[in-house]
């Protein structure tokens, strides 16, 4: 009765009726609309064969007019010229907007319309073309649509496409419009001849249903509310909000309850356990409880989406909606499930063999696929779950508990990708064996986020594609267009037919995670190609028809005939265009790629879902979801290359290999799986090329390990000398010489020049092994490689007492032969380089995805990509250690700081056709960073930037993680015209909206300038905030150049707990012993330090010095034991504190002083530094993390810790600049943000600074200024505080609150109401106290009032200076105001 995915089912059901809407449409009037709607249907489909006219002038507008439509007009063209895009009618709203439409060309009417209408005759299919009638009313729609978003400006995103009988509402805004809109069948709610339930519906009551219909196809429901919405977005909202909600709940579930239920449960139930279980066995039940966990995925996704046929038939009674209700009605009754009953796993199996195998007796074609395959995963084939199990898996993935019942989950509301999401969250949960020897989940666990994977909102990935693969679509479409206004016909035309040749595109996510840009890749695809159909329709006269129009037709038929020749139960209302599109494009145009192999699973569980076509199997796709590491793999030409230099053979035959699977590959894209048979021939053939692409594969893989492990990484040479020869040299020296320190310098020297001797031996040993292996001495390389042959077979292996885990070194193997050595040593090279190409998962993109690049062998192969999407993993550099060897020699955009998604850039670049392009999401922090300089450079000189979008830290799109997202669009150049421009938008964080993200970035782009992107910080702004920032960077210099210095790191000590101590720790250190007091400094932390001047907050550090900076009593002692006895008798103290500190246990791991990383030469001392003296003279000290501008002043020789700066200078100028206005701004906009917007002012921003010179006036004037504001800010902070004790002493409120810790802010009401709100409620202020406390207030806090305002007055003409000293006119200042930032430091001048 019901299709499409606008609206949930539980909104249809249940949500809806608790609306006002609802409640308001009385049962008088519904029953007078029903029998006004049943006379209209029952009379014309009593007609015989009535036509389109007279469906709409006798059915379809009465019924309009009847639910409130009283205004409309017909025939309404959307062009300026010709009758091409001419919808059936466009409905107002009221008279008003009718009558304003009259007076407008046609084209221009429809800004005034709620909705278009485009009828149909009587039963009419909506989704393909009927007998002897052109074009699809669906993909029309769509196109009317795409167009009204143009002609309308937006402002009219409603259409209607009815026959009568079946009713639709789009809405051009969904992620889907070809699938998210809502259809009713007003034929089933009246019961009308040959309009029955089919064995998909679901029962539901025709009063419901009709009511449904008033209210979604009623005027009323596209009206604002009072919300300033309509009804309709109210609904989907709402809907949204109720989806996110049970997809963070399900998650949860499955990570916290499912899961660690699984993984507990499967090694009890294995009747084939090992009786020691090691890691291998426990990863394996990790994988199984997943193989389980999708199945029931799928199954759930599946039987409520009607997919699988659970309502009716026999299959209902095996059905898992059946065995879910069945467990939610025994938990509701508190009844137990048998522990040693295995009904439900039985049940589950027959369920999992039918979707594998088929069933005709349960109505179920073979869906296969692999993931139901029997051998797909052995563990789960032998292992049966009781009950009771089963019970704790299925009824938290079923039920959630509400209001102290269970309400059942329909998965029909939640889409593929928010499903992805909740099992994407266990891809990386840990397992081990416990204590016991059985296997849990790993106590540690942080798997969520370990990969760096966060589940990307559906605004955003839908941003992205529209961004990159949109221009691709619109190419495609403009070169028809091009085609058919230059007369073009036949064959010429079909050729670039755009929905043929949005078909070719290749579309790739190197990161695909649970498949979430893919599947919303293919809905979007999908309507273009749909839309297309219809546009090449409009655009040429006399008949033109897509040759994709028959393809689609064939394929329907033929799954059609199928399930009649097995007696499959079938809906062919379900074989529509939209899902044979969909499956096409999934088959030809979807790539992916993951590190992760469950997450590939994920990935194919995810795309079968969306893409499931009832009666069609399940589409292979082996062939274009891989699994690898998409960062760190060979490219074939440049490898050959390195090989061949370094006296590799690799024949022709490997390169020939590929050239010869590219037709395998594109038979493969071409086979459409409609039946079980072309699945079979699919695999079969993708298993032809994975066996003729693996001797390449192989011999990449070697070559790529190297990377790793530097053996041919350069020409190694033989040593000059041996280390032998060089021994005995040094030997006879030695004895020439007498003892005394010049011999013990000799032999460090000479130790150290063996020791470097027999490093570059091992490295020749190792790289002449090595290239034996390449050049083919010991077998094909290849086939060495690849494992089926060994160098060293396992039984010379034990012969030459080589089985240990030690590595082998040909050089400490004197006892055996030198070919023996050679080949020995080779072995255990290759056998490393393969365990590494295990680990890392290298992938070779060229060989994985033959056909997307061609000419392989030449230095010039072509090819690529048409489009990269995705979000890139955000993994730190320290986590990538590993791999940077590898990284460094692969991207010339490495450096060793950056995160791993900066490698993703450029392979996605590098992935790319010319004319291809990249989008990605990802963090912003590329914008500015030091360690992106290369990438910038990148970016700005080697692509086409076409649209760039900063959202700041706009936290509500990835409430998980803390980021700040950013939105890219590149293209590869290719023939065309550079371009001087590109697209952007810079959206601040609390502007960022939580719906309607398309329209904000709309509403926020604007045109930029490439010439204005350089390796430089980016600074996304307009022009004329671009000119000023340019601006202030000419007339600045350098402060470093200025000062005639550079930044202080504060101290870090390594282990504060030592170091850093209170008065009271101080004072008693000093009493027991007072030469201590020389050694104890104040210090600073950054929260100490305010604007103009710091606040010690009475903490000292311990400076204990690096002998090698001072000369302590015990430098230059013997040893460590010599140098701690003196240390302990200089400062014995001090010794105690540290020695009691020096090396402890806490949770597991080594602590204290002497685990550190950073000390002196001795584990008590501080690492070396060599500015000590700097802490002791005036200096300008800042913080680094900071939410506004704080530079002060400190004169009192404090030192500061490593949360802060120093800037040795005692010019008053610099903190002048540094906290004014303009300051703030220009580093708002140039410094690298951090968490909640903090700015971050590190080393690398403040030495470049763009600072002004001033007037030697000017100069003196702000030093006056200077000094006098840093008076009386001194003596407000002490009237602060002294009045903040007095209230402490005087009324014992409970806690002193901010407000009243700066009273000065306050006038004496707002101080009075201070104080009375900081004491307990019931407790209120004498009349006495009320004079007590203004007499206070006018004594003390008055005087620092008028103190504090005038620190304002100096401020401000600090501000005026700093301004003059820039240049800037009263345009510029004006400027800065009006696009200030938060926090600004001063208030705006009135």
């Amino acid at each position: 009765m019901f299709q499409g995915a606008l609206f949930t089912r539980d909104w249809l059901k249940e949500g809806i009726t608790e609306t006002s809407e609802w409640r308001e449409l009385g049962n008088d009037r519904l029953d007078a609309l029903w029998e006004g709607a049943r006379a209209l249907l029952s009379e014309h489909c009593g007609r015989r064969k009535p036509t389109e006219a007279e469906t709409e002038d006798q059915l379809i507008y009465p019924l309009l007019e009847l639910i409130g439509w009283k205004h409309k007009a017909v025939q309404q063209n959307m062009t300026t010229k010709g009758r091409k895009d001419v919808p059936d009618a466009l409905l107002f709203a009221d008279a008003e907007s009718d009558e304003r439409a009259k007076t407008l060309e046609p084209w221009q009417r429809f800004r005034h319309g709620a909705a278009l209408v485009e009828a149909k005759r009587w039963n009419r299919p909506l989704d393909r073309e009927g007998p002897a009638e052109q074009g699809i009313p669906s993909t029309q729609i769509m196109h009317y649509l795409r167009r009204a978003a143009v002609v309308a400006d937006g402002k009219m995103p409603w259409g209607i496409l009815t026959n009568g009988r079946h009713w639709r509402l789009y809405y051009q805004n969904a992620l889907s419009v070809a699938e998210d809109f809502f259809e009713i069948d007003l034929g089933k709610v009246f019961a009308l001849p040959g309009c029955h339930p089919d064995l998909l519906d679901e029962p539901i009551e025709p009063a419901h249903a009709f009511r449904l219909f008033v209210l979604i196809f009623g005027r009323d429901a596209f009206l604002p509310s009072e919300q300033g919405r309509s009804f309709h977005l109210i609904a989907i909202e709402e809907a949204r909000r109720w989806e996110e909600k049970v997809r963070k709940d399900l998650a949860d579930t499955v990570f916290d309850t499912v899961f660690p239920e699984l993984i507990t449960a499967i090694p009890l139930a294995d009747p084939s356990r090992p009786a020691v279980l090691d890691e291998h066995y426990a990863d394996e039940v990790r994988q199984t409880a997943m193989f389980l966990l999708y199945r029931l995925l799928f199954v759930l996704y599946a039987e409520d989406r009607n997919l699988l046929p659970d309502e009716r038939g026999p299959y209902a009674e095996y059905s898992l909606t059946r065995l879910r209700q069945e467990i939610a009605e025994k938990a509701a009754a508190k009844l137990s499930l048998q522990a040693r009953s295995f009904i439900s796993w039985s049940r589950l199996e027959i369920i999992f063999d039918a979707i594998s195998r088929g069933n005709d007796d349960l109505g179920i074609p073979p869906y296969n696929g692999g993931l139901f395959a029997s051998e797909g995963n052995p563990l789960l084939g032998r292992i049966k779950l009781s009950d009771a199990t089963l019970a704790k898996v299925i009824l938290p993935l079923s039920h959630r508990e509400e209001d102290g019942r269970l309400r059942y989950i329909n998965y029909r509301d939640l889409s593929v990708q928010q499903l992805g999401s909740i099992y994407e969250s266990i891809l990386e949960y840990g397992v081990e064996i416990d204590s016991e020897g059985s296997v849990r989940p790993r106590s540690d666990n942080e798997a969520r986020h370990r990969s760096g994977s966060y589940y990307t909102p559906e605004p955003l990935v839908s941003l992205i594609i529209e961004k990159t693969v949109g221009p691709l679509v619109e190419e495609r479409r403009q070169a028809f267009v091009a085609a058919a206004e230059s007369g073009a016909k036949g064959a010429d035309l079909s050729a670039l037919d755009p929905a043929m040749s949005l078909l070719s595109l290749r579309i790739v996510d190197p990161a695909m995670g649970s498949g979430h840009f893919l599947v919303s890749l293919v809905d979007w695809l999908s309507d273009k190609v749909l839309t297309a159909i219809g546009e090449a329709e409009n655009l040429v006269d006399g008949g033109y028809a897509s040759p994709l129009v028959a393809r689609i037709v064939e394929l329907r038929e033929g799954i059609v005939a199928n399930a009649r020749e097995h007696g499959w139960p079938i809906v062919e209302e379900q074989l529509d265009d939209r899902h044979i599109v969909r499956r096409m494009v999934l088959k030809r145009c979807v790539h992916g790629v993951d590190l992760n192999p469950m997450a590939v699973e994920l990935a194919k569980v995810a795309l079968w879902l969306h893409s499931f076509t009832v009666g069609a199997p399940l589409s292979f796709l082996d062939h274009h979801l891989r699994c690898g590491n998409s960062v760190i793999g060979a490219w074939v030409r440049p490898t050959v290359d390195w090989m061949q230099q370094r006296g590799a053979l690799i024949s022709n035959r490997h390169l020939a290999s590929i050239s010869n699977v590219v037709r395998n590959m594109e038979e493969i894209e071409g086979l459409t799986d409609t039946d079980i048979t072309q699945v079979d021939q699919s695999k079969s053939l993708f298993a032809a090329i994975a066996e003729t692409s693996a001797p390449l594969e192989a011999v990449l893989s070697l070559a790529k390990a190297d990377d790793l492990m530097g053996v041919l990484e350069t020409n190694v040479r033989r040593p000059r000398e041996t280390a032998a020869a060089i021994r005995a040299d040094g030997d006879k020296r030695l004895a020439a010489m007498t003892d005394g320190p010049a011999k013990d310098k000799e032999t460090a020297k000479i130790e150290r020049a063996v020791a470097n001797a027999r490093e570059a031996e091992r490295k020749f040993d190792r790289a002449e092994a090595m290239k034996l292996v390449h050049e083919g001495t010991f077998g094909d390389p290849s086939r060495i490689a690849s494992g089926e042959i060994e160098v060293l077979e396992a039984g010379a292996r034990t012969e030459l007492g080589l089985v240990g885990p030690e590595p082998i070194q040909g050089s400490l193997m004197p006892s055996h032969r030198p070919d023996d050595r050679r080949r020995a040593l080779a072995d255990q090279l290759v056998r490393e380089a393969r365990a590494i190409a295990t680990e890392q998962r290298f992938f070779h993109w060229e060989v994985a995805f033959p056909g997307v690049w061609g000419n392989l062998s030449s230095a010039s192969h072509s090819g690529g990509f048409d489009a990269v999407i995705g979000n890139p993993p955000y993994v730190r550099q320290e986590e990538i250690a590993a791999i940077k060897p590898a990284l460094a020699k692969a991207f010339d955009t490495f450096t060793g700081t950056a995160d791993l998604y900066v490698y993703f850039y450029e392979q996605g670049i590098k992935l790319l056709k010319p004319g291809g392009r990249m989008g990605y999401v990802v963090t912003n922090k590329w914008l500015k960073a030091g360690y992106a300089e290369k990438l910038r450079r990148m970016f700005a000189e080697d692509v086409w930037i076409e649209f760039l979008a900063d959202f700041g830290h706009a936290r509500h799109l990835f409430p998980d993680a803390d980021v700040f997202p950013c939105v890219i669009s590149v293209r590869k150049p290719d023939a065309g015209a550079v371009p001087e421009q590109y697209d952007l938008a810079v959206i601040p964080r609390d502007e960022v909206p939580r719906e309607g993200l398309a329209a904000a970035v709309q509403a926020a782009t604007y045109r930029a300038g490439r010439a204005d992107l350089t390796k430089e910080a980016w600074v996304l702004e307009p022009p004329e905030v671009a000119a000023l920032l340019r601006k202030i960077r000419e007339r600045g210099m350098p402060l470093e150049d200025y000062a005639g210095v550079s930044p202080l790191y504060g101290i870090k000590t390594g282990f504060n707990e030592a170091f850093l101590i209170d008065t009271a720790t101080r004072d008693r250190l000093v009493r027991d012993d007072p030469a201590a007091a020389e050694i104890i400094r104040p210090y600073l932390r950054g929260q100490d330090i305010g604007r103009w001047l710091p606040e010690w907050a009475g903490l000292w550090m311990i400076v204990m010095k690096s002998s090698g900076d001072h000369a302590w009593p015990w430098a230059n002692a013997a040893g460590e034991a010599e140098a701690e006895a003196i240390f302990a008798q200089t400062y014995p103290s001090i010794h105690q504190r540290f020695k009691a500190l020096e090396s402890f246990k806490r949770e597991g791991k080594d602590k204290g002083l002497r685990h550190r990383e950073d000390q002196g030469k001795f584990w008590w001392e501080l690492r070396p530094c060599a500015y000590y003296a700097n802490m002791d003279g005036p200096k300008i000290v800042y913080t680094e993390i900071t939410w506004s501008n704080s530079f002060a002043f400190d004169e009192g020789n404090h030192f500061i810790n490593n949360t802060a700066y120093v800037l040795p200078s005692n010019d008053h100028w610099i903190p002048s600049v540094l906290n004014s206005p303009l300051m703030w701004w220009y580093s708002w906009r140039k410094a690298q943000h951090g968490k909640d917007e903090a700015l971050r002012f590190m080393d690398s921003f403040i030495r470049p600074f763009p600072f002004a010179p001033v007037s030697p006036e000017d100069r003196n004037e702000a030093e006056e200024r200077s000094a006098q504001l840093r008076i009386e800010l001194d003596g407000v902070r002490r009237a602060d505080v002294t009045i903040a004790d007095w209230i402490a002493h005087t009324f014992d409120p409970k806690t002193i609150p901010p407000t009243l810790r700066e009273a000065s802010k306050l006038d004496s009401d707002g101080f009075v109401a201070a104080v009375q709100a900081a004491l307990p409620k019931r407790q209120g202020l004498t009349p006495t106290q009320l004079r007590q406390l203004r007499d206070a207030f006018a004594e003390s806090t008055e005087p620092a009032r008028a103190a504090r305002n005038e620190l304002m007055a100096h401020e401000r003409k600090l501000a005026a200076m700093v301004e003059r000293a820039y240049g800037l006119t009263d345009e510029e200042v004006a400027l800065m105001w009006r696009t200030a930032p938060p926090r600004m430091p001063l208030a705006p001048p009135v």
